[in-house]
């Protein structure tokens, strides 16, 4: 099984992506962690 490495710039990234979904609607961005936490097993933004 390969490692997913997230870089600090990426991982940013992805927390604005959370915020500007979760203002849209209410859950997207909860969906979109969801998601992202799925991907190979990883933990991305688990301190939001």
């Amino acid at each position: 099984m390969h490692e997913l490495i997230v870089e600090p710039e990426a991982e940013a990234e992805l927390a604005e992506a959370i915020d500007w979904y979760e203002e849209q609607e209410p859950g997207l961005g909860a969906a979109l962690l969801a998601e992202a936490n799925g991907w190979n097993g990883c933990s991305i933004c688990a301190r939001r």
